[in-house]
């Protein structure tokens, strides 16, 4: 037959504060997790958003586009203030390009882009 002793009452204290402590490294595991998962939503809430506004830039950049070749059948090779509203032709007579490009089928003149071409600038045309 065994033999049953009976534990201190500090030693029953030690194994309680334990599982304690156990239950409550169970508990912030389980709240991490939790956290992941609201994290990795979040993300993926973040990356649909993301994507959508890259949408809506590309959409810009091509009415940027769409104005900037109407500019430049209009007014040529040339750049455009927007704060005084003025357009500045490039060396060639405005009324030698606007010619030459109604008297040909090639896409209407327009300068090289400038380095903020997509942003928003419609500076040079």
């Amino acid at each position: 037959m065994s033999k049953v002793t009976k534990i201190t009452e500090e030693e029953i204290n030690k194994v309680n504060e334990l599982q304690a402590l156990y239950q409550q490294k169970i508990y912030q595991l389980g709240q991490i997790q939790i956290d992941k998962i609201a994290l990795e939503e979040n993300g993926k809430a973040i990356d649909a958003r993301q994507e959508s506004i890259l949408s809506e830039w590309k959409e810009l950049q091509v009415k940027e586009n769409e104005v900037v070749n109407s500019m430049a059948e209009k007014y040529g090779k040339g750049s455009l203030n927007l704060k005084d509203g003025t357009f500045t032709s490039e060396e060639e007579d405005v009324e030698q390009v606007v010619s030459s490009t109604s008297t040909q089928s090639a896409s209407p003149v327009i300068s090289e882009p400038s380095p903020v071409v997509g942003s928003g600038a419609c500076g040079n045309i």
